[in-house]
């Protein structure tokens, strides 16, 4: 019996240290529908998890496990950014969220919902360049953030 309510509590103690743990999800795309992206802030804690980057179907992908990106958020004050570098594959973003737009939009016990404008720097690597050449120009992104426990 005593085996059986130690395996319970290390059971549950597995269980309650993911709780509260969740990426919060950016999706964003330009008004012609040709800019996708798609970014992971783990717990809304300015800690980058990755993305996707597709310009014409093309797409680049940023990973975290060399912890290339860095974000600087605080979004009660119409702040978002995130630079990207990575050094190994060449490929840099250079994101930020446009303070005046940002709105909160939902907002519940386990939720919590943005929308705003967004621009990628034009010093951005370019996916449908082979040579990872930075894009010729800043895109204008309509963005939201999603965020649940």
């Amino acid at each position: 019996m005593k085996k059986l309510l130690v395996i319970l509590f290390l059971l549950l103690i597995s269980i309650t240290a993911y709780a509260g743990s969740a990426d919060a999800i950016i999706k964003c795309q330009s008004g012609s529908g040709r800019t996708h992206l798609k970014l992971l802030d783990q717990d809304l804690s300015a800690l980058f998890t990755g993305g996707e980057l597709s310009i014409d179907k093309k797409s680049i992908t940023f990973d975290h496990e060399d912890d290339s990106g860095r974000i600087i958020s605080d979004l009660k004050r119409g702040v978002y950014v995130i630079h990207y570098y990575n050094t190994k594959n060449d490929i840099t973003l250079e994101f930020y969220a446009v303070p005046k737009t940002i709105k909160k939009t939902e907002l519940d016990d386990y939720s919590t919902s943005y929308k705003f404008n967004a621009i990628i720097g034009a010093g951005s690597t370019d996916p449908r360049d082979k040579n990872k050449n930075a894009l010729d120009k800043t895109i204008w992104l309509d963005c939201t953030l999603k965020y649940r426990v």
